[in-house]
């Protein structure tokens, strides 16, 4: 049986299906404005991408926010995170394959450690993070989540 909802909170949208048919599942994505581990510009595009393909999506960029943003803890940063935010996007097949993003063909013999390994020989793995919450916005993740499970549910 399919899920009835989905909250989507700082997704990593370095994976993402080709054909992003989601059924009758209504999503909601979640992701701050300052996320440095994860692209805030690659979850909106997927967003925008379920929506074109018919999916009941939603999604919220929440301002001035960081990775984690929902913790009551303080801002932390991480100096020897490795991220790849800026990575391409690597897409998935129908059959479950991943679609290498220099060939343009699905191999299912590809895993995710293949592209992460690329990505960084790339230059696209970079140092440095930060993760946590300023002022009331782990109270507006949680009024946001609540508002979302209300109606989903």
């Amino acid at each position: 049986e399919a899920l009835r909802s989905v909250y989507a909170v700082y997704p990593w949208g370095g994976q993402q299906f080709l054909n992003p048919d989601i059924g009758d599942t209504r999503m909601r994505i979640v992701i701050g404005e300052q996320d440095n581990w994860c692209s805030p510009q690659q979850m909106q595009g997927y967003a925008q991408a379920i929506r074109l393909a018919g999916g009941d999506v939603s999604f919220r960029m929440f301002q001035n926010a960081h990775h984690s943003f929902d913790r009551r803890q303080g801002l932390e940063e991480f100096p020897d995170a490795s991220v790849a935010p800026h990575a391409p996007t690597v897409y998935i097949d129908d059959r479950g394959a991943f679609i290498d993003v220099i060939a343009g063909t699905s191999d299912p013999t590809s895993t995710e450690k293949d592209f992460m390994v690329r990505a960084a020989k790339e230059g696209f793995l970079v140092s440095g993070a930060s993760l946590g919450s300023r002022d009331n916005q782990a109270d507006l993740f949680r009024d946001d989540m609540l508002q979302f499970w209300s109606g989903a549910l």
